[in-house]
């Protein structure tokens, strides 16, 4: 197999670092044991070890297997959720997705009690809380609404003397902030299976979290089982 480099680009939101080795229609990409072939409409990239990838703390510390990023085009994720957000008037979405595979129990130890939980006991600064209504979750920042540049959302209301659930996913719901090309940008990191995943969308698409990490789950099953027949 052969490398092309020069296909290295720069996506939306990641300075990428290196490439798989590409063929005529995909790229054959490795996580851990497991191997995937990714049509290039997906702009599939390689992370290494070294490479910041996702956004809880300790996240930049640990001894890590490769990540690997791709890109969905909305109309494809709206054609299997249909309350999905693809576009605000004339400015269509892209939804990012960066991926490890670090085993079952290493990815929940991930998303265990800790990671954002000072915005959610309004700690270390975190004094200002918006509820939206229409959506039933809460807005927490550092800094007054509206003009906050970065923000977390909550499932449950913010209380200095709140018990944090275990689990991320349990009364998380993302890390936003503000972007020069959508209304927000927002991370949200879930597990699927072995997998850990993290979602970059606008906040509208927020509540469909669990669907799009199930989405984007499937498409690496389908893109496992493809390099099997090749």
């Amino acid at each position: 197999m052969r490398n092309y480099p020069s296909l290295c680009t720069l996506s939306m939101l990641f300075a990428l670092t290196s490439c798989s080795d590409v063929f005529a229609g995909f790229e054959r990409i490795n996580l851990t044991d497991q191997q995937y072939c990714i049509p290039k409409e997906y702009s599939p990239f390689q992370y290494g070890k070294t490479s910041s990838a996702f956004s809880f703390p300790g996240a930049d510390t640990d001894n890590r297997s490769a990540s690997l990023i791709v890109q969905f085009e909305g109309h494809e994720i709206k054609s299997q959720i249909p309350d999905y957000t693809e576009a605000l008037g004339e400015q269509r979405f892209l939804l990012f997705a960066t991926i490890r595979r670090p085993g079952v129990e290493q990815a929940r130890s991930f998303l265990k009690r800790g990671a954002y939980s000072s915005g959610v006991k309004l700690a270390e600064d975190f004094q200002f809380v918006e509820f939206v209504a229409e959506k039933g979750y809460y807005r927490v920042s550092q800094d007054p609404f509206p003009d906050n540049a970065f923000w977390n959302i909550y499932k449950i209301k913010p209380d200095p003397e709140l018990q944090v659930p275990e689990l991320l996913n349990d009364y998380f719901l993302g890390a936003c902030s503000i972007s020069s090309i959508y209304p927000s940008v927002c991370n949200i990191d879930i597990q699927q299976q072995d997998y850990l995943i993290q979602i970059q969308t606008p906040e509208s698409n927020i509540l469909l979290q669990q669907q799009l990490a199930q989405f984007v789950y499937q498409k690496l099953q389908q893109w496992q089982d493809g390099c099997d027949a090749k």
